[in-house]
Parts: C-alpha cells; sequence; structure tokens
C-alpha cells in the first residue's frame, strides 16, 4: 500500500498564496466558502448566540470574513457580518 499524498490546493509558483483546487476535494471546500458566512450570518440575525455557543465557528467566520475578496463582497452589498 503506498501513502500518496495529494494537495487539495497546491501551492502558487510565484506570490503568496495557493493555486486553483487540483482534486475535488478542494472544489468542494471552495463551494461551501460562502455558505458557512450565510448561515453564520443567519444565526446571528437569529440570536442563537453564535459567539458563546459555536466558538470555533465565530473564529473561523472571522478569519473567513477578513479575506479581501469576502471584504469587498461585504461592502458592495451593504452587509454586516456581526450585526
Amino acid at each position: 500500500m503506498t501513502n500518496h499524498l495529494t494537495y487539495w490546493f497546491p501551492a502558487k509558483r510565484y506570490g503568496w498564496g495557493w493555486g486553483l483546487p487540483s482534486v475535488w476535494q478542494g472544489w468542494v471546500v471552495m463551494g461551501i466558502f460562502p455558505f458557512w458566512l450565510v448561515f453564520y450570518r443567519w444565526g446571528i440575525r437569529q440570536d442563537y448566540g453564535m459567539k458563546t455557543l459555536y466558538p470555533a465557528y465565530t473564529r473561523y467566520a472571522e478569519a473567513l470574513s477578513q479575506r479581501p475578496s469576502v471584504v469587498a463582497a461585504l461592502q458592495a452589498e451593504g452587509i454586516s457580518l456581526w450585526e
């Protein structure tokens, strides 16, 4: 049995960060990213206590909300993730 490690996101040749997904699992993760923020915001607006009940989810939402693409999208739509 071979121990073959497959990276979902290959490193870029130039610059910082990662390239497009190289396997189907990476494409699934990229498709789920926006929905995680939508569900988190929905929980905030429904007063589910997301920050206290789901601290790991909150940390993830905070990290994801600092990505330049997410910041630009939220600003363009006039949406606040925390209200």
